[in-house]
């Protein structure tokens, strides 16, 4: 487990040399989930992002940034994101709970897992929000990354294939619209 984790650190400290950036920042890892999804998008996102985040964007290696194919060679396998996503907490202020509570790429992400039976009725905003980000990066297969998020929390499920995979149809089917996917980002 330790050569896992040290092997996936070692590659995203690469990946953020080659965009240039300090893999220490902490709003690092945000820039490098956007510029690693799966959204059309991402680099205006991410331009965004260091805009809103009060982040010097001049240091960020742009032409890079653009280039997909070339950062996915540096991390794209699901158990390399999984591992990086598993140190990932939220602390949300309660202004952006109550913004994030009535997005609605998480509510219908929430509303999908729970009609898969993967969550009761009741689904807490940080949890709705991990699974969006482990079914972000592009490359890496939607249901295989939430089942990677499922097995490492404490949900009990039956045939947790098949529901992940139902779940992300779902979700996918009522939230087809990649600006909506974005703004949520």
């Amino acid at each position: 487990l330790r050569h896992v984790q040290n092997s996936v650190l070692q590659k995203y400290c690469s990946l953020c040399g080659c965009l240039n950036v300090d893999p220490m920042h902490p709003k690092t890892l945000g820039l490098v989930m956007i510029l690693l999804s799966r959204h059309a998008q991402r680099v205006e996102i991410a331009r965004n992002f260091m805009v809103l985040e009060r982040c010097d964007a001049s240091l960020v290696a742009w032409t890079t940034a653009e280039d997909l194919e070339f950062l996915q060679q540096k991390m794209s396998s699901s158990l390399d994101w999984s591992v990086l996503l598993g140190y990932v907490t939220f602390e949300l202020t309660d202004a952006t709970r109550a913004k994030l509570s009535s997005d609605p790429v998480l509510f219908s992400l929430q509303n999908s897992l729970q009609q898969a039976g993967i969550t009761a009725s009741y689904t807490p905003l940080e949890f709705a929000m991990q699974p969006f980000l482990y079914m972000t990066p592009a490359g890496t297969p939607s249901p295989k990354m939430l089942e990677r998020f499922l097995s490492h929390q404490s949900v009990e499920c039956r045939d947790v294939e098949v529901k992940c995979l139902q779940a992300v149809t779902s979700f996918n089917d009522s939230s087809n619209n990649s600006a909506l996917a974005a703004s949520c980002l």
